[in-house]
């Protein structure tokens, strides 16, 4: 099970990291290393697989380890409460494959989860997108870890099978030109389509708020990130963003992803609007017949239910009373 969002400081404690040794190498002399560790260092990782969607950068995803029977994997957990308590407290998160075993319609819930868990070395690492996040290990609280994601992972060999260690190299976006009228467009476009969706979906305020608050710490690629990863799109197709190096390329996917959902966002706002006027016009009509029915009473022109029946019963009675006598009548 795996939670999703945005995280105002993911960035942040990246560049964090980053400007520490930087300004630790500018201040340590020929002879001396520097000691401040940085994630880009980590080119061997912990491999955590997640089943339901990719960890974006600048984001955090609490995950659970399962580690009570029958579904265990109590190594896993023991490896990342080790990582961080050292140096480098990161594992690599990466998403799984849609394969036979995890599909719900062909195995059972309970036996498709204990599948996932049970995978170990190669058969693990064959069933892993080979991109993936470097994520910064934030807490761990009994079998609920918490990741940050910080930059783009690729797996190239394995080190160990249980846990699964890997061998990774991290990932850069290909150079781009900040001024390119089509990225500007398009990046333009993005930003709109997250305005409009906030009109409309309450669900996306905070996330679009917190995206409008910071754009100034935004550039392109983590645009296309953000709109990716607030978004209720499919986990291949948010893969599809983490893996596209190509800026211009991501946007647009991106860009794909968020007018789909501007799309289903004004379905669920007219659905909702028509079942709000059905409601309210059935609540109008019977409030209207409950004051026409006072108004009548106030009146004289309609009795309660008592005298209702009251009255009805009586003229029944009447005219049975009249049938029986007629048939007494005779006639010279």
């Amino acid at each position: 099970m795996t939670g999703y969002r945005f995280e105002e400081g993911g960035w942040a404690e990246a560049r964090r990291v980053e400007f520490e040794g930087e300004e630790a190498d500018s201040k340590s002399s020929s002879t001396i290393v520097s000691t401040v560790f940085r994630p880009e260092d980590c080119l061997t990782v912990l491999a955590l697989p997640l089943p339901d969607r990719p960890l974006f950068p600048g984001f955090y995803m609490p995950v659970h380890v399962k580690v009570f029977p029958p579904i265990q994997d109590p190594k896993l957990l023991e490896a990342l409460v080790e990582s961080r308590k050292r140096q480098a407290p990161y594992a690599g998160a990466f998403l799984l494959k849609d394969e036979p075993w995890t599909d719900p319609s062909v195995v059972g819930g309970a036996d498709t989860e204990k599948n996932i868990y049970e995978l170990k070395g190669k058969e693990l690492l064959n069933c892993l997108h080979e991109v993936g996040t470097l994520a910064q290990i934030s807490s761990i609280q009994e079998d609920r870890v918490i990741l940050i994601g910080h930059g783009r992972l690729r797996i190239t060999e394995m080190v160990s099978e249980d846990p699964l260690m890997v061998k990774v190299d991290h990932l850069k976006d290909k150079p781009y030109n900040k001024d390119d009228d089509v990225i500007k467009a398009t990046s333009f476009e993005v930003i709109s389509t997250l305005s409009d969706i906030l009109k409309t979906s309450s669900s996306w305020r905070d996330h679009v708020q917190t995206f409008t608050q910071h754009i100034g710490d935004f550039n392109y690629p983590r645009l296309a990130d953000f709109g990716a990863g607030i978004s209720g799109a499919n986990k291949l197709q948010c893969q599809q963003v983490l893996e596209e190096l190509d800026v211009y390329k991501r946007l647009k996917v991106t860009l794909e992803i968020v007018k789909r959902e501007m799309e289903i966002s004004k379905i669920q706002e007219s659905i909702a609007k028509a079942i709000e006027e059905k409601i309210s016009g059935e609540q109008r009509r019977y409030l209207l017949n409950e004051q026409l029915k006072a108004i009548k009473k106030e009146l004289g022109m309609e009795a309660d239910d008592k005298t209702a029946l009251s009255g009805q019963f009586s003229f029944n009675l009447f005219l049975t009373e009249l049938d029986a006598s007629w048939k007494f009548v005779s006639f010279p």
